[in-house]
């Protein structure tokens, strides 16, 4: 939240007039795992928000709904910047930088490792995204002027599972190196 707000004030001191924020599917949706309250065909979309997720359970999620809700209530307040968002699934692809810390990654090397033998695929899907298509994403939304207030969401139209994503970065190592 707080970083969020940082980068959109110093854009604001600069007179940035575009703001491209990179969210995620986190502050959509869908409710917290375990949850069975939607129908099953329920299409997630940029019109939804996440409105379940606590510190307790799912801080992830909330702090991404957070600081998007924060970025969108900031240019409501600063009409001189305008704000487009990008809102990624599970991001999959070559990292740039050598550090395992964000949650893609970390479940790359997680997987890698042999965690998921110890402890089990969890019974959840997702969707993913190339991270190369989200830059593409960033930068056609930066030349369209048509993308000034609004979400994208940026996924594959059918979910994976664990097992899944583990078969795929053993058969695509180049995407965890």
């Amino acid at each position: 939240l707080n970083g969020t707000l940082n980068v959109l004030n110093s854009a604001l001191k600069q007179k940035v007039p575009r703001v491209i924020l990179t969210s995620s599917t986190a502050a959509i949706g869908p409710p917290q795992f375990g949850k069975d309250n939607l129908p099953k065909e329920k299409a997630f979309s940029e019109q939804d928000w996440n409105t379940d997720s606590t510190r307790e359970n799912g801080a992830y999620r909330l702090s991404k709904t957070l600081a998007e809700k924060a970025a969108w209530e900031f240019v409501q307040n600063h009409p001189q910047i305008s704000l487009s968002v990008m809102n990624p699934s599970f991001v999959v692809g070559p990292p740039v930088l050598k550090r395992d810390s964000g949650v893609s990654v970390s479940t790359f090397v997680s997987m890698m490792k042999g965690d998921m033998q110890k402890r089990g695929a969890k019974g959840v899907c997702f969707g993913a995204v190339d991270v190369r298509d989200v830059a593409e994403a960033h930068i056609r939304a930066l030349e369209r002027p048509e993308s000034q207030g609004k979400r994208f969401v940026l996924s594959s139209i059918r979910g994976y599972n664990h097992l899944e994503l583990a078969n795929f970065i053993r058969e695509h190592k180049d995407y965890a190196k």
